[in-house]
């Protein structure tokens, strides 16, 4: 379930992956990328983000975003924002999303960037990442440039 820039099922925005772990167990994998200095770990078919803003020259161990593969459920309001192929529509209810004729477009009320919902289709098909209040700025101009 996805509470907008609260959490994504149990998974509150600004946790430590050490508070996670010591709550749900060890994720099922996780990697560290040096280049984008953020950890990953692959918990219930999506995947968390603990990072800095971009730029931050350093790991910051808070969970910043979620990014919800195409086979993951996650649901708002009923809506189940990846399988619901009226997901965009029925989303629209509730927040007029911005950059629709990008490949990613952004529903800032709901933190919620999606890939692929449009006529602009990506290589993953679609995707979706859930995102905390202060990572929100980033993914807005992320999705208004479709380069």
């Amino acid at each position: 379930m996805l509470k907008p820039f609260v959490a994504v099922g149990p998974f509150r925005f600004g946790s430590t992956w050490q508070a996670i772990a010591k709550e749900h167990g060890v994720p099922d994998s996780f990697e560290l990328d040096d280049i984008m200095h953020e950890r990953r770990e692959h918990r219930f078919g999506v995947v968390l983000h603990y990072r800095g803003p971009f730029g931050t020259g350093r790991y910051v161990n808070r969970l910043r975003s979620v990014l919800i593969p195409r086979g993951a459920h996650v649901v708002f309001n009923g809506i189940d924002i990846m399988h619901d192929r009226e997901a965009v529509r029925e989303l629209s209810a509730y927040d007029t999303p911005a950059h629709t004729e990008n490949p990613y477009m952004i529903f800032p009320k709901l933190g919620l960037y999606l890939g692929g919902f449009g006529k602009a289709k990506i290589k993953e098909r679609k995707l979706g990442y859930a995102v905390a209040q202060d990572a929100l700025k980033e993914f807005e101009e992320l999705a208004a440039d479709p380069s």
